[in-house]
């Protein structure tokens, strides 16, 4: 008794359980079940606990870390009980999880003096992971078929003729729980108003879902009332959405509102800016004359870039450049003088993003000024003579 008192220790540590493993079939998660049975064998006196299952990873042989074999039958007069298949016995017998049937078969002897037999098991549960049937293992048609999801033992008036029993097990394929799981943005992330994102999630339903926007945990409003459940959503955020750090995403289920998800923690709604860094104040810039434009900005779209004389549109600098935070400008040779220049920087997306230089700077235009002759000389032809002029030019003239 004392090698059955370690097996029961550690099978009894095994009892009925279920998990679960995954394939897929065609459009519809399908699960393959993934559980064990105890069934405990007595004769009055002696007992001893049987395991059978379905594993992933189950096979008709001996599968490490799963199946337990049995010891060396003892001789007549002594308590037994096993699983054999193909030529082997085994106390825990996994088989694989396919959606077919599989055939256990037991043998037992009772102590001398002992009997009947008498099989418990827990019946709980068993109706949801497949057909559970006990018939006898001679000709299979002495007793039964006897549903094992329906009672919860059976009792061997002669197990000495009746010394074997088959039970037939057919695993069913499970259906897990409709879910959804959101996983962007959820959490952290800064989006700008106006800009395009990916609202991406994870489901296993069939059917469309829909997207709501929420701010502080309260309804804000719907992104979108119903779109297929394909993992991914482009989203144009609104240019006037109000920019705060409480926003989260909640997917629901069109077929059953009572499947949804929101966003883990909040992400960050924010405008995007433009800050003019230069010219923005008192700058002296010569026509003709190439300067850098700088700017800061978060955004990541085109900017267009214009300038302005006395508050008034002057002329365009250029009309879409990259928002690098610079653009070299060449200062055209003819641009007039001017103390009241400002340029103006906006996003070719949302020309609400924009921004001024914060005061004006100048602009020093290119001139001649002929001193002589100027008007009322009179010079005798075959004569030499200075022609002066006053200029501010770099180059020749």
């Amino acid at each position: 008794m004392a090698v059955w008192s370690c097996l029961e220790r550690r099978i009894m540590h095994r009892l009925f359980f279920s998990t679960l493993s995954i394939l897929m079939l065609t459009n519809v998660l399908i699960l393959g079940q993934d559980f064990e049975v105890s069934i405990q064998v007595d004769d009055g006196v002696d007992s001893n606990n049987l395991v059978l299952g379905v594993n992933p990873d189950g096979t008709q042989g001996f599968d490490s870390g799963m199946d337990l074999y049995a010891p060396p039958i003892p001789p007549p007069g002594a308590f037994d009980t096993r699983f054999s298949i193909l030529g082997e016995d085994y106390i825990i017998d996994i088989r694989d999880n396919t959606f077919n049937e599989k055939q256990f078969h037991m043998s037992y002897q009772i102590s001398a003096g002992n009997g009947p037999i008498v099989l418990h098991w827990d019946s709980a549960h068993l109706d949801s992971l497949g057909t559970f049937l006990i018939v006898d293992d001679i000709t299979g048609n002495l007793f039964g078929p006897i549903d094992m999801t329906t009672i919860d033992s059976l009792e061997v008036i002669d197990p000495v003729i009746i010394d074997k029993m088959r039970i037939l097990v057919t695993p069913f394929a499970w259906i897990p729980a409709s879910s959804i799981k959101v996983t962007s943005p959820n959490g952290g992330e800064i989006w700008q108003a106006s800009t395009q994102h990916n609202i991406t999630w994870t489901d296993n339903i069939v059917g469309n879902v829909k997207i709501d926007l929420y701010k502080s945990e309260v309804f804000s409003s719907n992104i979108v009332v119903s779109t297929p459940s394909t993992g991914t959503y482009p989203w144009t955020i609104a240019v006037d959405l109000q920019p705060d750090i409480d926003y989260k995403i909640k997917i629901i289920s069109v077929n059953d509102i009572s499947v949804f998800d929101m966003s883990d923690t909040t992400f960050t709604i924010e405008w995007g800016s433009i800050t003019v860094t230069s010219p923005n104040s008192g700058e002296i810039w010569k026509a003709g004359t190439p300067h850098p434009i700088t700017w800061i900005d978060n955004i990541n779209e085109n900017v267009k870039i214009e300038l302005y004389k006395g508050g008034i549109f002057h002329s365009e600098i250029n009309f879409s450049t990259s928002s690098d935070g610079t653009s070299n400008w060449d200062i055209p040779f003819d641009l007039e003088s001017g103390l009241d220049y400002k340029i103006k920087i906006t996003s070719v997306n949302n020309s609400d993003i924009t921004d001024f230089s914060d005061n004006n700077f100048s602009i020093i235009g290119n001139q001649i000024t002929v001193t002589s002759p100027n008007g009322g000389e009179q010079w005798i032809i075959g004569s030499a003579y200075e022609i002066t002029w006053d200029d501010n030019l770099d180059g020749n003239v």
